[in-house]
């Protein structure tokens, strides 16, 4: 290498140096003074909807350096396109179906007030593939006729790009008919033996998808339900909803990276009025094999229901995995009552904006961003040589959205904000950069070129402190994030490594969803759980869905363990409990990964604990009696 080489290289180290000491001081400034960045003027505080603008906190020159560990590189986001009201549903002009037609060689029929297809007296000679796109259906219902009269014939109907009301066929148990809809809208589906890809439901109060068998929804997206209808009853609307029927299990179905907005927006004083994302409710027969992977759900009283209404049914084979969950919910993410054969894994508080979608016009770039926490968030996008800030306003859940304040429309929550940017570069990233932090959530370039950019660079005014500064400011940082008690004679304390202590004497205070523990809202961060001697009972719903904790001890002073103390914590798969505890009370292991269970006490000593119904990971995990050598 030649001196100048070695010059430039040399160069670029100390600038890189210099830009990381700045990015972290500037970082730990934001932390720990509670600075935020000043807003251009009161505009950017505007209601966010497809009308309006979202004007940028700040804006800034920078220049591109072609280092390669600087390579932005795409991640898991960047390879699956989150759904959103632009990549999903019919787009472009329509034909207008809303009478007796002939499509394609298929005659449809006016009737009762719906539109008809009927393949048993109409369209005898229909067979194999029949394809209809482009159309418009949204002036009718549509409903299929006589489905179980039909013998010797296969039938596939594929709608393309078409517009729906509501689409009903019925419950039927064979597979002569086989239903396929890509890039379809509707305001709701009812029936069997369906595919949707690309697909939109919403728009109306009543539920999006009512599946019974073999369904499959991929890069779907559930949005603008209303919770309230016109007649005033005060009925709610379910992103979807399964309830069976008499003559039809729910099974066979599968709903994968689908995205549901669906606040719960609780418009009378009665819980019935209270919706969800996913009601999975079992009211008349059986469910078997139903799927959600890769999905995002923000809404609902509790954004998840998945339990039997009554104790003769069951539930058998029910997964929900990768599931990111927002808080535009009134009481939490998973309902209490949970059928013993579902099973959650990784599921997760959403805890940063995403981008969905985006795409260059030629002269714009769009970047749809949305923000499903409770938290005003900044978003930052490199495009070219600038770098861009906005706020995204918080997401509105909980007490904010009941029946005293159930108005607020659609359109005003922060979901699919367009940020457009003239600009046309070759490539975009985007940035979650809320308290200083800086994390990536969408890169995409536009071209093969590989993309660069300087690693920490921040751009909140340039006041450059010292080193010695940021050590200064690092030594008033409180030890806790938060503490407090939570029972009479019972602290807790949750440090900033994720530790959560419970210290004390005594009965721990009972929570519930209206009244969670106090350490809920930081439930990501915990990763370990440490609860001290003297500690005589656990309350009810104490470490709900404390989904990253892996290992707990529970004391040889504990007594009781309280309803639903430890559900929905998914990686918890070992646990030590000691012969002095006398009763479990229903629920409290419910939803985790339990493998391995320590008791320090002998088998006829484990027999005599009160385990009570719905801890089936307990009951079922491999067990040590270790005697009371404890």
């Amino acid at each position: 290498m030649n001196s100048e080489k070695k010059m430039k290289v040399l160069c670029t180290i100390l600038l890189s140096i210099f830009l990381v000491i700045s990015g972290v001081f500037i970082a730990s400034k934001c932390a720990f003074t509670g600075e935020e960045p000043a807003l251009a003027d009161s505009d950017t505080e505007a209601t966010y909807n497809e009308n309006e603008v979202v004007l940028p906190v700040s804006q800034k020159q920078i220049s591109i350096s072609e280092i390669e560990d600087n390579m932005f590189v795409q991640g898991e986001y960047d390879l699956k396109v989150i759904p959103d009201k632009y990549n999903t549903g019919c787009h472009g002009d329509l034909y207008k179906v809303n009478g007796d037609k002939e499509l394609n060689g298929i005659t449809t029929a006016y009737s009762g007030g719906s539109l008809i297809l009927d393949f048993y007296y109409r369209n005898q000679t229909a067979s194999e593939d029949i394809v209809l796109e482009n159309y418009d259906f949204s002036d009718y219902p549509i409903a299929i006729y006589h489905e179980d009269k039909i013998k010797n014939r296969k039938i596939k109907i594929i709608f393309n790009n078409c517009k729906f009301s509501c689409f009903s066929n019925g419950r039927p148990k064979s597979d002569v008919f086989l239903y396929e809809f890509n890039d379809c809208s509707f305001t709701g589906f009812h029936g069997s033996n369906a595919s949707f890809n690309r697909c939109r439901f919403g728009g109306s109060y009543n539920d999006g998808l009512t599946p019974f068998s073999n369904i499959t929804v991929k890069d779907s997206y559930f949005a603008d339900f209303t919770s309230d209808d016109s007649k005033g009853s005060g009925l709610h609307s379910d992103g979807t909803q399964m309830y069976g029927y008499s003559d039809s299990m729910v099974k066979n179905v599968l709903f994968s990276n689908c995205r549901f907005e669906v606040p719960a927006v609780q418009s009378t004083t009665s819980t019935s009025s209270v919706n969800a994302c996913i009601m999975l409710q079992l009211e008349y027969n059986d469910g078997d094999n139903i799927n959600f992977e890769d999905c995002i759900l923000n809404g609902g009283g509790y954004t998840i229901y998945a339990w039997t209404k009554f104790d003769n049914l069951k539930l058998t084979n029910v997964n929900f995995k990768n599931i990111r969950v927002g808080d535009a919910k009134l009481y939490g993410n998973i309902y209490p009552k949970i059928g013993e054969n579902v099973v959650f894994k990784d599921v997760t508080d959403q805890d940063a904006l995403y981008v969905s979608s985006v795409w260059n016009d030629g002269s714009k770039i769009h970047v749809i961003v949305s923000n499903d926490t409770d938290e005003e968030r900044i978003l930052r996008v490199v495009s070219g040589t600038v770098v861009t800030e906005y706020v995204i306003k918080p997401c509105l859940g909980g007490s904010k959205l009941r029946y005293e304040n159930f108005d607020t429309p659609f359109e005003e929550f922060p979901f699919d904000i367009d940020i457009s940017i003239d600009s046309k570069a070759d490539y975009v990233v985007c940035f979650d950069v809320t308290d200083g932090n800086e994390k990536q959530i969408r890169y995409v370039s536009f071209n093969e070129n590989r993309t660069y950019y300087r690693e920490n660079m921040n751009i909140i005014p340039e006041t450059i402190g010292s080193v010695s500064e940021v050590e200064d400011l690092s030594s008033s940082v409180e030890e806790y994030l938060i503490q407090g008690e939570c029972g009479k004679d019972i602290s807790y304390y949750l440090d900033s490594a994720g530790v959560l202590k419970i210290e004390g004497k005594g009965i721990m205070n009972n929570y519930d969803s209206i009244h969670p523990a106090p350490w809920m809202e930081y439930s990501e961060k915990v990763v370990s759980l440490e609860i001290s001697d003297g500690i005589t009972q656990i309350g009810s719903q104490a470490f709900r869905n404390l989904k990253n904790i892996k290992k707990v001890t529970i004391p040889k002073t504990v007594t009781r363990i309280n309803s639903n103390a430890f559900i929905g914590c998914g990686l918890l798969s070992e646990i030590t409990l000691y012969s002095g505890l006398t009763s479990i009370d229903k629920y409290v292991f419910h939803g985790t990964g339990l493998v391995k269970c320590t008791f320090y006490g002998s088998e006829t000593e484990w027999n005599a604990i009160n385990i009570k119904d719905y801890n089936n990971p307990l009951l079922s995990c491999k067990k040590t009696f270790a005697g009371n050598q404890g």
